[in-house]
C-alpha cells in the first residue's frame, strides 16, 4: 500500500484542529524553554480557535493542513505581503509556522510541506520568504540551510513573557 501525504487549504472550521496541532507541536519543540505557567499562557493565547479562524478567513494568512495516511499531523502558515521589519511588502512573505508532530518527523513531511508553501507563495506573487528559527534548534536550522535558506541576522523575539534569540532566514523564490 502506498503511503499518502496531502496538503489541504484550511477553512475556518479547521481552527480547533489547527489549535490542537499548534499546541502539541509548539510544546514538543519549545516547551523546555518555558516555565509551565509561561508555556500555558502562551499556548492559550497563540492557539485560540477563534483567533486562528479569523486568521484563516484573512486571505493574507493562508494555512495548509498536512495529512499523513489520512491523519492530521501538522500544518503550515504563511503571511502574505509582510516583510521582516513588520512592514507591508508585496513581494515578501513570511513563513510563520511549519509544524509537524514529533512522532511524524521521521516520515520527512517537513520538506514536502515547505515545498508546497513556497510554491503557493510563488504562485501568488512572492519573490522572497523569510522566517524565524530558534538559534538552538539545530535540526531546523540545518533543514532550512539544506533547502536553500540563508541566515540574515539574529533578533530577540518575545513569546508571551519570555524573550528568545532567533535567526532570521530568507530564501529567494
Amino acid at each position: 500500500m502506498a503511503q499518502s501525504l496531502e496538503f489541504i487549504p484550511a477553512k475556518p472550521s479547521d481552527a480547533p484542529l489547527i489549535g490542537q496541532l499548534g499546541w502539541i507541536t509548539f510544546a514538543e519543540t519549545f516547551g523546555h524553554f518555558f516555565t509551565p505557567s509561561q508555556l500555558e499562557g502562551y499556548l492559550r493565547s497563540a492557539f485560540l480557535p477563534e483567533k486562528i479562524a479569523n486568521e484563516i478567513a484573512d486571505t493574507q494568512q493562508p494555512y495548509f493542513l498536512s495529512y499523513w495516511e489520512g491523519l492530521p499531523v501538522g500544518y503550515g502558515k504563511l503571511k502574505a505581503n509582510f516583510g521582516p521589519n513588520g512592514q507591508a511588502s508585496e513581494a515578501c512573505w513570511q513563513l510563520q509556522r511549519i509544524y509537524v508532530q514529533k512522532e511524524f518527523l521521521p516520515k520527512k513531511i517537513g520538506a514536502p510541506l515547505q515545498d508546497h508553501l513556497l510554491a503557493y507563495a510563488r504562485q501568488n506573487g512572492a519573490k522572497r520568504l523569510w522566517l524565524y528559527v530558534h538559534h538552538a534548534n539545530e535540526r531546523a536550522i540545518q533543514f532550512y540551510l539544506r533547502t536553500g535558506w540563508s541566515e540574515t541576522r539574529r533578533d530577540q523575539v518575545k513569546f508571551g513573557e519570555a524573550s528568545f534569540e532567533f535567526l532570521l532566514m530568507e530564501i529567494e523564490l
